[in-house]
């Protein structure tokens, strides 16, 4: 016998038309066989769910494709306000989950959550690439001054920002830090942006002065930016 395994949204979808051909009083055991279904799995999903504290209705609906839509809304909103841009954990969405009484209908704990979170990533890090596809291709040209300087997560992360529209050309995680590494990575990031890298500024390290005075012969400046005359 093949198991078909169903998610929670594909489950509220079938459990309506199952509903719904049952109102119309067709056979509960052709419905099943024309949804595939075992009959017990039919008998077992329209059983009640207990759900603690959470009122009655509440319940009902949220097992609904409608509620199941509204959790899913719910539930990527957190990761996305607490974690990506609120730079807090993924158990802060956990407790959130727990004192918003939403763990009634949902999981909360840390694994369930955390591969929720790495698929949002993933998803977002994927539209990204696309955006910037999308829009560098009617883009007009941009000079640019890059602001350069390297984190430890513990890798070496080398980082380059555009300073006026706070948008971060360069995020990438390298072996070393040398200066031959940070020109192949912010020439690599260029590609397919109408832009010219006219100035640079970072630190006194020669690794951070080479690539933009020596590779792309743009005018480095060592320290903060100064105020605009």
């Amino acid at each position: 016998m093949v198991v078909i395994r169903r998610s929670r949204l594909e489950r509220a979808e079938q459990l309506e038309t199952v509903n719904a051909r049952l109102a119309a009083r067709q056979p509960q055991r052709r419905v099943a066989a024309d949804l595939g279904l075992a009959r017990s799995t039919l008998q077992d999903w329209r059983k009640p769910v207990a759900v603690g504290a959470a009122p009655a209705a509440l319940a009902a609906w949220v097992e609904t494709a409608e509620g199941v839509r509204w959790l899913h809304q719910r539930g990527l909103a957190a990761h996305f306000s607490i974690t990506l841009q609120g730079a807090a954990g993924i158990r802060v969405v956990c407790q959130f989950l727990e004192l918003s009484g939403l763990s009634a209908f949902v999981g909360a704990s840390y694994g369930t959550q955390q591969g929720l979170n790495a698929a949002l990533e993933e998803t977002l890090v994927a539209v990204a690439h696309e955006q910037r596809a999308a829009l560098a291709r009617g883009m007009p040209h941009r000079d640019l001054t890059v602001c350069e300087d390297e984190t430890f997560h513990p890798p070496i992360c080398l980082v380059e920002l555009e300073p006026v529209s706070g948008f971060l050309l360069l995020e990438q995680y390298a072996a070393d830090r040398q200066a031959a590494t940070w020109t192949q990575a912010l020439q690599e990031a260029l590609v397919g942006l109408n832009v010219a890298v006219i100035q640079g500024t970072s630190d006194e390290a020669t690794a951070l002065h080479r690539p933009v005075e020596v590779d792309l012969e743009a005018h480095p400046f060592a320290g903060p930016l100064p105020w605009p005359a």
